[in-house]
């Protein structure tokens, strides 16, 4: 994967595993969410310009566990049209529950809807499936959603793929297992 520039995606996030903690595999806070945002500018900024034509008209929807972040970033591109989740996992289970609903969901979404879901860690793939789901049980059409994450890990892209074939995926980094 290579920019513009022709710099790669591993040297543009290279500062993501800089600043270490001594004797840790921690990234200091600040450092963290400071990547997370450079990462899911970059990502907005390539879904709106490749994927996405109508940002102004695309309904982006956070999971409150960690998406917060992303926000500002969404806004910047041109993604101000939200709806807010909030999803927990057992984490015994690692089923995904949701404990809130944003606002007039139903009078917003129809069959031609366009999604941008925002999940900073897409992992085992429940959370998306979730979100797909309960998108689907209002008429939404799952062709008509992207996903975006900082990190995805393979068996839970290819366990939404094959439950919701979605319209595209676009992640800062993907690891092969979980």
């Amino acid at each position: 994967n290579k920019n513009q520039a022709g710099q790669s995606i591993a040297q543009e996030y290279a500062h993501f595993r800089s600043g270490n903690i001594p004797g840790t595999e921690l990234v200091p806070a600040d450092s963290f969410d400071e990547a997370i945002i450079e990462i899911f500018d970059d990502i907005f900024a390539r879904m709106r310009d490749k994927v996405i034509k109508n940002p102004d008209k695309t309904i982006c929807v956070f999971l409150w566990r960690a998406a917060c972040t992303a926000i500002e970033s969404a806004h910047r591109y041109g993604f101000r049209n939200t709806l807010h989740l909030g999803l927990s996992r057992d984490e015994h289970t690692g089923v995904a529950s949701m404990y809130y609903e944003g606002d007039d969901v139903a009078r917003r979404i129809d069959a031609s809807t366009e999604f941008l879901i925002v999940d900073p860690m897409f992992a085992t793939g429940g959370s998306m499936i979730k979100v797909i789901e309960y998108l689907k049980s209002f008429g939404a059409n799952p062709q008509n959603m992207s996903l975006a994450s900082v990190v995805s890990a393979a068996p839970g892209v290819a366990r939404v793929l094959n439950e919701h074939p979605v319209k595209h995926i676009m992640v800062g980094k993907s690891d092969g297992c979980l």
